[in-house]
């Protein structure tokens, strides 16, 4: 199994809002370095849904359902979507100020690369963010 982060604006989806409708289809990403992760992503893989731009933090955890396919909103077969089901929500949102203050995540992609929407995670950085939860 492998561990994700996404970033995805309210604008489009909130978390509340996942959850009502229980699917979420992850597509529109046009980096190639964030294709190549939505590629690699499998059924069973676990995804922290960050909410980004207004009030930044990861709100709850979701798992990719489907094997990765083009995105529908693209005629460039080069470009990805992905199919999410919400898995548990955090009891508080895990704010990327708490996400900063943890110096063993400072290695996170989500710092280094604050515009990627799409970043693995180690198994080591998917457990200590989960444990900010507690």
């Amino acid at each position: 199994m492998n561990y994700w982060l996404i970033k995805n604006p309210p604008k489009r989806l909130t978390w509340s809002k996942f959850i009502a409708t229980g699917f979420y289809r992850f597509y529109g990403i046009r980096n190639r370095q964030a294709r190549n992760y939505l590629m690699a992503m499998q059924p069973g893989d676990l995804v922290m849904y960050y909410q980004s731009q207004v009030e930044q933090s990861v709100r709850g955890i979701a798992r990719v359902i489907a094997e990765p396919y083009p995105d529908p909103s693209s005629i460039d077969l080069q470009w990805i979507a992905v199919d999410l089901e919400p898995v548990s929500t955090f009891q508080l949102p895990i704010t990327l100020a708490q996400l900063r203050s943890e110096p063993s995540l400072s290695e996170l992609l989500l710092f280094r690369q604050p515009r990627l929407s799409v970043m693995p995670l180690s198994e080591h950085q998917y457990q200590e963010i989960t444990g900010l939860n507690s």
